[in-house]
């Protein structure tokens, strides 16, 4: 289910990239409210039954979930902001253009276009994690975790 989670997530993304009406963001938001909450509780289950020490896990688990939350509350929008400000440069130097030298109108058209390359970008993100879970974690477990 952890892998359908991040399946799901990735189709989010792609999803989001489109979505230009009001029907396709409250379905964007259905999709992420019945995703989010099994996803994050299965992946956590599923870690706390693979770390070794099962008398230290709790704090383990829960100190890790906390320093990559914190984290990602960093990383995803700066990796947003990153992607759609880099996006909106090249769509104005094509243009001709510089930040300075476009109108306003011209600088809200362009950054309206740039905004979903950024959400675009969390993908990024989402790919990372199916490397990991499932190119990595199957060739690191052993027989008996790969049954949980």
């Amino acid at each position: 289910m952890v892998g359908v989670g991040i399946c799901v997530y990735m189709f989010i993304c792609v999803f989001a990239f489109f979505m230009n009406s009001l029907w396709q963001f409250w379905m964007l938001a259905v999709l992420c409210a019945t995703s989010q909450g099994g996803i994050q509780a299965l992946s956590r289950s599923m870690f706390g039954k693979l770390i070794p020490d099962k008398a230290r896990s709790r704090r383990v688990l829960s100190g890790f979930f906390d320093i990559f939350g914190k984290f990602s509350s960093i990383m995803g929008p700066a990796l947003v902001g990153f992607v759609s400000a880099f996006t909106a440069n090249k769509m104005l130097a094509d243009q001709g253009l510089t930040a300075a030298t476009a109108t306003a109108e011209q600088v809200d058209a362009i950054n309206a276009a740039a905004g979903p390359f950024g959400i675009l970008s969390v993908i990024l993100i989402i790919i990372v994690g199916a490397v990991l879970y499932f190119g990595v974690l199957p060739k690191v477990m052993t027989n008996d975790e790969r049954k949980i």
